[in-house]
């Protein structure tokens, strides 16, 4: 809807900015739909403004704290952007290189299963050589294991 402007228009926003309102200025917006129109935008403005006028600002140096703690956190994320990417390649690299040797030394590793199951069923005098690359076997699986989980773990902190 579109209505035509008033050219008392003007001197009624003053009269609401003054403070006193004359007779004929009261029965003229009483009668002009512009000047009505704009005299209550102008009072919800005005209410509006003495509704913010008494909320507190925040601190500046809160707000100067927190925009360099964000700005420090973006620095951060940025710069440790390849050490994240290199401690993922090198877990690909550690699963990959565990799955190969398991293929590469399966024969190895079934053989020493078989012997170690051969100590629970039968008793048979056994071979401290293969014993000794048993448990050396699983002690290095163990030790590189929680090299690993270490490292990850530490590299998170």
């Amino acid at each position: 809807m579109k209505t035509t402007p008033c050219e008392r228009e003007q001197a009624v926003l003053q009269a609401i900015a003054a403070g006193p309102w004359s007779e004929d200025l009261r029965d003229h917006v009483a009668g002009c739909r512009s000047c009505s129109d704009a005299v209550l935008v102008a009072q919800a403005l005005r209410e509006a403004a003495a509704d913010t006028a008494h909320e507190p600002l925040p601190d500046p140096g809160a707000i100067w704290r927190a925009a360099q703690r964000d700005q420090r956190l973006v620095t951060i994320e940025r710069v440790t952007w390849p050490i994240r990417l290199m401690t993922r390649i090198a877990l690909a690299a550690f699963v990959v290189a565990a799955a190969v040797g398991l293929v590469w030394f399966w024969p190895t590793v079934a053989a020493q299963a078989s012997v170690i199951s051969g100590w629970f069923s039968q008793r048979t005098a056994i071979d401290t050589g293969q014993v000794f690359t048993a448990i050396l076997g699983f002690a290095s699986l163990a030790a590189f294991s929680a090299a690993f989980a270490l490292f990850e773990s530490w590299a998170r902190e």
